[in-house]
């Protein structure tokens, strides 16, 4: 909590380099869509990375009535990235 209200990362994005994938849903509050890109900018070492934003959800888009995209979302990332090694 102390480096979050402080505005301090825990760790630098620019340091994975592992496949990324970002869901966002349009209504979260907790991270508004500027940060989500702002975060996705700095993924400059992920060999592949993919922001996505899901319409008329929450930070909890994953409980709520657009889910099933989430998971087709997640999926689809998770299987085409057993594709591509």
């Amino acid at each position: 909590m102390n480096y979050w209200s402080a505005g301090k990362a825990l760790y630098d994005p620019g340091k994975i380099t592992v496949p990324t994938l970002l869901l966002h849903a349009e209504w979260d509050a907790d991270l508004p869509s500027y940060l989500a890109h702002g975060y996705f900018a700095q993924l400059k070492n992920t060999p592949y990375k993919r922001l996505i934003e899901l319409s008329e959800g929450t930070h909890t888009v994953m409980m709520e009535k657009n889910r099933m995209q989430f998971f087709r979302d997640l999926i689809g990332f998770l299987d085409e990235e057993s594709h591509l090694r």
